[in-house]
C-alpha cells in the first residue's frame, strides 16, 4: 500500500510539473516566443518573427529584421514649370539617418509664355555628422567631396542624364540614389521635368 502510495503521489507530481512546462511553453516553438511583424527589432532579438499579415507584402518577413540586405525605395516625380519662376522642391525621397533628397523644375527663359525647363537636385545631409558624397552625371567625370551635418548640396542636371549620387556616414552606412531625368516641352508654354529611381541603403 505504501509503495502504491508513494507511486501515486510521483505520478501526480510530474504531471503537474509536465502541465506547468506545457503552460510556460504554449504558443512557443523550441522555446522561442513569436512576435509580430512590427514589432522592433530590440524586442525580436533572440525569438521567431511572423511574416507580414495583410498588404502588398503580405507572407513577407520585414526587411528590417533582415542582416546585410539592401533597403530599396523607389521613386518617381513629374513636375510641372511655373513660368519665369523657380520651382518649389519636391520631396523625392526621404531616409532616417542620411537625409533628404528633393528635386526642383526650374524656368530658365525669363519670356512670358516660353518655357524652358532646369532641374536642380538637392541633397540634405541628416545623419548628425558629416557624410562623403560623390555624384556623377551620365559619362561625365564624378565630383566627391564631404559635406556637414545641417547643409545641402545641390546640382544642376543637363538636357536628359542619368544621375548616380552615392553617400557614405562615418559607421559604414552607404546609400545609393541611381536615377535618370529629363527635361520635356523646351522652349514651349508648357514644359515639365521628369525625374525616377530607386535608391539602395546597406548598413554594415
Amino acid at each position: 500500500m505504501v509503495v502504491a502510495c508513494v507511486a501515486l503521489f510521483v505520478s501526480l507530481g510530474g504531471t503537474s510539473i509536465a502541465a506547468v512546462n506545457f503552460a510556460r511553453n504554449a504558443g512557443k516553438v523550441d522555446g522561442k516566443d513569436a512576435r509580430r511583424a512590427a514589432a522592433s527589432r530590440a524586442l525580436a532579438a533572440g525569438d521567431l518573427v511572423a511574416t507580414i499579415r495583410s498588404g502588398p507584402h503580405a507572407g513577407q518577413i520585414p526587411g528590417k529584421f533582415l542582416a546585410d540586405v539592401p533597403k530599396s525605395d523607389p521613386f518617381g516625380r513629374y513636375l510641372d514649370v511655373q513660368d519665369n519662376a523657380a520651382g518649389v522642391p519636391a520631396v523625392l525621397l526621404r531616409r532616417a539617418g542620411f537625409g533628404t533628397i528633393s528635386a526642383a523644375c526650374n524656368d530658365a527663359r525669363p519670356l512670358a509664355g516660353v518655357e524652358n525647363p532646369t532641374m536642380v537636385i538637392s541633397v540634405s545631409n541628416e545623419s548628425g555628422g558629416p557624410m562623403n558624397m560623390a555624384r556623377r552625371q551620365g559619362a561625365a567625370n564624378p565630383a566627391v567631396l564631404e559635406f556637414a551635418n545641417g547643409t545641402v548640396q545641390s546640382f544642376g542636371v543637363a538636357s536628359a542624364n542619368a544621375v548616380e549620387v552615392l553617400l557614405q556616414k562615418p559607421d559604414g552606412s552607404v546609400m545609393l540614389i541611381d536615377a535618370g531625368a529629363r527635361q520635356v516641352g523646351q522652349d514651349s508654354p508648357s514644359a515639365a521635368c521628369h525625374i525616377f529611381g530607386v535608391a539602395l541603403n546597406v548598413s554594415p
